[in-house]
């Protein structure tokens, strides 16, 4: 005589819940591994935003300084004010000789 089962084995319940267990870790490494890599992709973006500000400032400040000085060897000036090379330099100040 047969008789009619209702419900699960012990095992069955045991493999049931582990293969849940194993597939809900895996859903969560996956959703924890994307915020992850969002994150570090909006901090590659804030390095490159700052990178960026920083070679504009660098180039604007060259551009500034090319505007407001000029050379030459025996002058240079700067905002409008031009300083005499040979008479900044004396020839004491390279014969080596010290008082």
């Amino acid at each position: 005589m047969k008789t009619k089962r209702n419900g699960f084995t012990l095992i069955e319940l045991l493999v049931g819940m582990m293969l849940s267990v194993i597939i809900f870790m895996g859903i969560v490494s996956m959703v924890t591994s994307k915020s992850s890599f969002e994150s570090a992709g909006k901090h590659v973006g804030a390095l490159h935003n700052a990178g960026t500000l920083a070679l504009e400032t660098i180039i604007l400040s060259i551009k500034q300084a090319d505007k407001n000085i000029s050379a030459s060897p025996q002058y240079l000036t700067i905002n409008g004010q031009t300083l005499s090379i040979a008479n900044a330099v004396t020839d004491e100040t390279f014969s080596g000789s010290s008082d």
